[in-house]
C-alpha cells in the first residue's frame, strides 16, 4: 500500500516539474503582451490568393474569451497560419461575430445537403478552374461540362471503354489514383467524389480544407437531370448544363411518341456478366422503360437488383434478354454459360441481344443510345410479326 502511494507521489512531482517551464513561459509572455498591447490594434492579415486568383482571408481560431493580453498573444501567434473552412476563407471578424451572425457562420463551416444524390453541396468559387474527379460519374460530367484545360485529373476508369460512357472524350486527360496525398498536391478548387468513393479519403480531403462535392447514383432520368444541374451550378456552367438536359429531354420525347401502355409493353431483362439482374429502382430499369419495355427485373427485386442463376433467368421467359458484354478476353462463368445449349434453345423463343456494359455501368445522358437501339429492335420485331 505504501509502495503504491509512493509511486503516485513520484508521478505527481514529475508532472508538476514538467509543466513548470510552460507556466513560466505563459506568465512572461502575458507580461510582455500587456506592456506592448495597444487598444484597437489588430494583427496584419496576409494577402493570400488561390489558383483562381481569389483572395483568401485568414481565420484566427478563438482559444479563449475576454480581452486579456494572453488571449491576444495567442490569437496573433495562431493567426500566422491561415486556414480555410470547407474551402471558404473566414476573416478574424468572424470570431467577434454577434449572435445574429452565428447562423451564417455555421452555414459556412457545415456544407448543406442539396440536390438528388448529393450528400453535401459546398460553396465553390463562381467558376473553379482546377477540377478533379475521383469517380466515373464525375468523369462523365466534367468532360461534358467544362473545357479540358480546367480538368486537373480524372479517375483511372474515365477512359475505359468497358466502363465509361464518355471514354473517348476522357482519353489523354491526367489520371489520379485517388489518394488524399496525390489529390492535395494537385491543388484542386473542387473535387467530385462518388457516394461509394473511399470514405477515409473523402474525410481526409474535407479535413484538409479541400472542397468536395459528393455525387450519388442516379436511378432514373429525373435524378440524372437534377444531378447534371447540381454539378453544372457548382462548376459555374449552368448554361451548358441546361443544353445537356434539353438535348436529353428531346430524345426522351421522341422515344415516348406512340409508346404503348405499361400493360401492353413487351417484357425484357438485363443480365449482367456477373449474374446480376438490375431491379426496378435502377437506371437500367429507366432505360428499358424509355425504350418501351417492361422490366422483368422488378420481379427479382424492387430495389437495386439481385443475383440470378442462368436457369432462373431462362425460366423467367422474357421476350427480350439483353446480355452485358464486359472484358470478353477474360469471360466470367456467367458469360461462358451464355454460350451453352440452354441459351441456344432460349433464343428460339426470346430475342437475345448483346450490348456493351458501359451503357449500364454509369448513368449518363449518352445511355439513351442504348434506349434508342432497343427501341429500334422492338420496332423491327413488330414489323416482322406484322408480316407473318
Amino acid at each position: 500500500m505504501h509502495t503504491r502511494s509512493g509511486h503516485c507521489r513520484t508521478l505527481c512531482c514529475i508532472l508538476v516539474v514538467s509543466l513548470l517551464p510552460l507556466m513560466l513561459f505563459l506568465v512572461v509572455s502575458s507580461a510582455k503582451g500587456a506592456a506592448a498591447y495597444q487598444p484597437g490594434a489588430s494583427p496584419q492579415e496576409p494577402d493570400l490568393r488561390n489558383e483562381s486568383g481569389l483572395k483568401a482571408r485568414s481565420i484566427v481560431p478563438a482559444v479563449c474569451v475576454g480581452p486579456s493580453a494572453l488571449n491576444r498573444i495567442l490569437r496573433e501567434y495562431l493567426g500566422r497560419w491561415p486556414r480555410l473552412v470547407c474551402g471558404r476563407a473566414v476573416g478574424p471578424e468572424a470570431l467577434n461575430a454577434s449572435p445574429a451572425s452565428q447562423e451564417s457562420r455555421d452555414s459556412i463551416q457545415r456544407p448543406t445537403s442539396a440536390g438528388v444524390g448529393a450528400p453535401s453541396q459546398p460553396s465553390a468559387p463562381l467558376k473553379p478552374q482546377r477540377l478533379v474527379s475521383m469517380c466515373v460519374q464525375g468523369d462523365q460530367l466534367l468532360v461534358q461540362l467544362v473545357s479540358r484545360d480546367r480538368i486537373a485529373a480524372v479517375s483511372a476508369l474515365a477512359a475505359d471503354p468497358d466502363i465509361s460512357p464518355q471514354w473517348e472524350k476522357a482519353r489523354g486527360l491526367p489520371v489520379t489514383k485517388g489518394s488524399a496525398e496525390e489529390l492535395v498536391k494537385l491543388k484542386p478548387d473542387l473535387v467530385l467524389a462518388g457516394a461509394y468513393t473511399t470514405r477515409v479519403t473523402v474525410a481526409a480531403l474535407k479535413q484538409l480544407g479541400v472542397l468536395v462535392l459528393e455525387l450519388g447514383v442516379a436511378n432514373n432520368f429525373d435524378e440524372l437531370r437534377a444531378q447534371i444541374r447540381l454539378v453544372a451550378l457548382n462548376l459555374g456552367e449552368e448554361a451548358r448544363g441546361e443544353e445537356i438536359v434539353h438535348a436529353m429531354d428531346a430524345r426522351l420525347a421522341r422515344l415516348a411518341t406512340g409508346m404503348p401502355s405499361a400493360s401492353d409493353r413487351p417484357t425484357a431483362l438485363f443480365y449482367f456478366q456477373d449474374g446480376f439482374v438490375p431491379g426496378g429502382h435502377t437506371f437500367a430499369n429507366a432505360i428499358l422503360e424509355a425504350a418501351g419495355f417492361r422490366n422483368l427485373g422488378g420481379a427479382f427485386s424492387l430495389g437495386i437488383g439481385a443475383s440470378a442463376s442462368t436457369e432462373t433467368v431462362v425460366m423467367a421467359r422474357p421476350q427480350f434478354l439483353i446480355l452485358a458484354r464486359y472484358l470478353e478476353s477474360n469471360p466470367t462463368l456467367t458469360q461462358v454459360s451464355q454460350t451453352q445449349p440452354l441459351f441456344t434453345k432460349l433464343s428460339k423463343e426470346t430475342e437475345v441481344l448483346s450490348v456493351s456494359f458501359r451503357h449500364l455501368a454509369c448513368p449518363d445522358a449518352s445511355n439513351l443510345d442504348l434506349a434508342e437501339y432497343l427501341h429500334g429492335q422492338l420496332a423491327a420485331r413488330n414489323i416482322k410479326e406484322d408480316l407473318k
